[in-house]
C-alpha cells in the first residue's frame, strides 16, 4: 500500500508540473495551431534561461507516445510547417513505454481539447477553427492502481490571434 501511494504522488506531482507549465504557455501564446487532439503547436516568448530575455520560440506538445513531450525551436511562422526545427525536446508527462520506474503512461486520444464558449447562453462546443478556450485532460495509468490517474485543466486564449485544424 505504501509503495501504490508513493507512485501516485509522485505521478499526481509530475502531472501538476507539466500541466501548469502546458497550461502557461499556451495561455500566453501569440498563435495556436490544432493539428490533432494529440498535437498542438504554438509561438510562445521563452526565456532561454532566467537572467535573459524572453525570445519567441516555435513550441509543440504531443501526447501520442504513452507521454507529453515538449518540443521546442526557433520561431516559426502562422501555419507551422509540418516539419520543422527542434533545439530541444524532454518528457512533460508520462514516461517512456517500458520504463519501470516511470511515473505512469499517458493513456487515451483526447488530450486537447478546444472550445468555443457562446457570448449569449456560455455553452460550449468543441471549436478548432476559432476557439476561446483549450481543455486539457491527461490520464495516467500507474503501475499498482487499478484505475488512471485523472488531471485536467482548462486555458482562456485570450492572447491567441490565429487558430486552425
Amino acid at each position: 500500500d505504501q509503495r501504490r501511494l508513493e507512485r501516485r504522488t509522485a505521478a499526481l506531482n509530475h502531472a501538476q508540473a507539466g500541466l501548469e507549465r502546458m497550461t502557461r504557455e499556451l495561455r500566453q501564446a501569440n498563435w495556436v495551431y490544432f493539428t490533432s487532439s494529440q498535437v498542438v503547436d504554438a509561438e510562445v516568448m521563452v526565456r532561454q534561461d532566467p537572467t535573459s530575455s524572453a525570445v519567441k520560440r516555435h513550441v509543440r506538445f504531443e501526447c501520442n507516445t504513452g507521454a507529453c513531450w515538449r518540443y521546442e525551436g526557433p520561431a516559426v511562422p502562422f501555419p507551422p510547417p509540418a516539419v520543422s526545427a527542434i533545439d530541444y525536446s524532454t518528457i512533460m508527462l508520462g514516461s517512456r513505454p517500458g520504463d519501470p520506474d516511470g511515473v505512469g503512461q499517458v493513456i487515451g486520444h483526447d488530450v486537447f481539447l478546444p472550445k468555443k464558449v457562446s457570448t449569449t447562453t456560455g455553452d460550449t462546443s468543441v471549436d478548432y477553427l476559432d476557439p476561446d478556450m483549450l481543455y486539457i485532460r491527461l490520464r495516467l495509468a500507474v503501475k499498482g492502481l487499478n484505475q488512471p490517474l485523472e488531471i485536467a485543466d482548462g486555458v482562456s486564449l485570450r492572447n491567441t490571434t490565429r487558430f486552425a485544424p
